[in-house]
């Protein structure tokens, strides 16, 4: 094993020789990367973004089979291991430490205690597990500040955006940041996306959170966000299920808090969730002092008691789909919640 300032060394010593696998939904994972490309320069084409997905991992997987790094670095950034993944996530690992690699993996979500033991036999550096102070990017600029703190601006930001503390101040910044990133999610597939992520971490990398193309982005998120969450609000219904009420809705390329919000405020809801009909992915908001991760678990996902997600193997859901898939999270929540 090595200490965070080994790695800290390793890798501004050789940009070249690092790589970034980091979480693609929010901007904890893109500042994340961002504070690694900050201190060490390392080439945008380095990094590579994935979900939590099988489909994810092997991707992942491809990319390095493809490229191929040999005595390198590999750092995993704001990527929780669930269980279910993690026969794939092994294989992953070990193609990574065949060719000599050293890998890193810094999160800060749940982790079983089954995931932390067989992907730690990997793992040159590991900081794992609920964290409720600090987000994956807090973690990883704490190693690379034994250069300095000028990513301190981005650590700070992904705060703010990840324990979702919005103020007057500065929630224009927030939403723009997190919306851009949604936009780019919903809107562009495979290479295209990555690229436009890669292009969004090289500006954030600099601190610059008012730039064009980031502005030019939240516009067009803006535009369709407009329509999008007026049907979110036409089709957004009501469960009782024990003693919390449970709001669902559909819909696309809404930012999750934001979607979550409309329907906790129309439907008075403890937890909300969001169906993303184009990407699959389900997202869950809970009230304080209501868990709302078990749900998250039973689909494959993970995530924090108030914030968490998952993403089944199923994409541009119908609405056959949609209503099949809203009876299964009343029936999960049934089994966890009812008395």
């Amino acid at each position: 094993m090595i200490e965070g300032e080994e790695l800290y060394r390793l890798i501004t010593a050789k940009p070249e020789m690092t790589y970034s696998i980091t979480h693609t939904a929010d901007f904890d994972g893109v500042g994340s990367a961002a504070i690694i490309v900050n201190y060490t320069k390392m080439p945008l084409d380095h990094i590579f973004f994935i979900g939590y997905t099988k489909e994810d991992i092997e991707s992942a997987h491809r990319w390095i089979s493809d490229i191929r790094p040999s005595g390198s670095t590999v750092i995993f950034t704001d990527i929780s291991a669930n269980d279910t993944l993690l026969p794939y996530i092994i294989r992953l690992l070990g193609e990574i430490r065949s060719n000599g690699n050293t890998i890193a993996w810094i999160d800060h979500h749940p982790w079983s205690d089954t995931a932390i033991k067989e992907i730690r036999e990997y793992c040159d550096l590991i900081i794992c597990g609920e964290n409720e102070k600090y987000c994956a990017a807090e973690l990883t600029y704490q190693i690379m500040s034994y250069g300095g703190n000028s990513a301190e601006p981005i650590a700070k930001t992904a705060h703010l955006t990840d324990f979702n503390l919005r103020t007057e101040k500065n929630k224009g910044l927030l939403d723009k940041l997190a919306c851009t990133i949604t936009f780019i999610n919903h809107n562009y597939s495979g290479s295209d996306r990555m690229r436009e992520l890669r292009r969004m971490t090289g500006i954030v990398s600099g601190c610059d959170f008012d730039n064009e193309f980031i502005n030019e982005t939240f516009e067009a998120y803006t535009v369709e966000a407009e329509r999008n969450l007026v049907l979110l609000n036409q089709n957004a219904e009501s469960f009782q299920v024990g003693r919390y009420r449970i709001g669902i809705g559909y819909g696309k390329n809404i930012h999750t808090n934001a979607a979550c919000a409309l329907i906790q405020d129309k439907l008075d809801t403890d937890i909300s969730v969001m169906i993303f009909t184009d990407t699959g992915q389900i997202s869950f908001r809970s009230r304080k002092g209501v868990d709302c991760s078990p749900i998250a678990r039973a689909f494959g996902g993970n995530g924090h008691p108030n914030a968490a997600g998952a993403n089944p193997e199923r994409h541009n859901l119908g609405i056959e789909e949609v209503d099949a898939l809203k009876r299964e999270i009343v029936r999960i929540a049934s089994s966890i919640y009812a008395m």
